[in-house]
């Protein structure tokens, strides 16, 4: 998790006295709200875009959480699928993307794609996951036309697939 954000890990083992594990992450900075625009731009171009996370790690939940507020979206988080579901059906806003990872407990990140597509026909999604080849197969994300994230990835990387993947016109999966 560590190397997957671009940190590093020292670990010192001495026998009978225990070890201690360093671990280093580049120093990451929040993103000032922006001034609005003159530049012609309606004030819904100012409205921050609403993410619903889908992943089981807490860590990579809350990482992944940090990264998508500081790029300036608003951040639903659930922690499996069924929960997913549950929270897009409370959710007054409109989901602009699904950020899941392909397995999760309870419903797979597929599965959780297909249930929140029956009433928010034209939400995009994105999956990712550590998982290649066979098991992407099984899960039915692995055609060309399905948006996917590799782990480990930088959060550039990261911000840069949610723009690509909320701005297309047309929504495959």
């Amino acid at each position: 998790i560590v190397k997957q954000y671009g940190g590093n890990i020292a670990v010192r083992s001495q026998p009978g006295e225990g070890s201690l594990f360093q671990i280093y992450l580049p120093r990451v900075r929040r993103r000032e709200a922006a001034a609005p625009s003159s530049g012609g731009q309606s004030a819904q171009a100012s409205v921050p875009r609403t993410i619903l996370l889908v992943e089981d790690e807490e860590v990579l939940r809350e990482v992944t959480r940090e990264f998508l507020e500081m790029g300036g979206y608003k951040v639903h988080s659930a922690c499996h699928g069924r929960e997913a579901i549950q929270m897009s059906e409370r959710c007054e806003d409109t989901i602009d993307l699904l950020l899941t990872d392909v397995i999760v407990p309870g419903l797979s990140g597929r599965e959780v794609a297909e249930r929140l597509r029956s009433t928010r026909p034209e939400m995009p999604v994105l999956y990712r996951s550590g998982c290649t080849g066979d098991v992407l197969d099984q899960h039915g994300v692995s055609n060309e036309h399905t948006a996917f994230l590799q782990k480990p990835f930088a959060s550039e990387a990261l911000l840069a697939k949610v723009r690509e993947v909320a701005s297309r016109s047309v929504h495959v999966t």
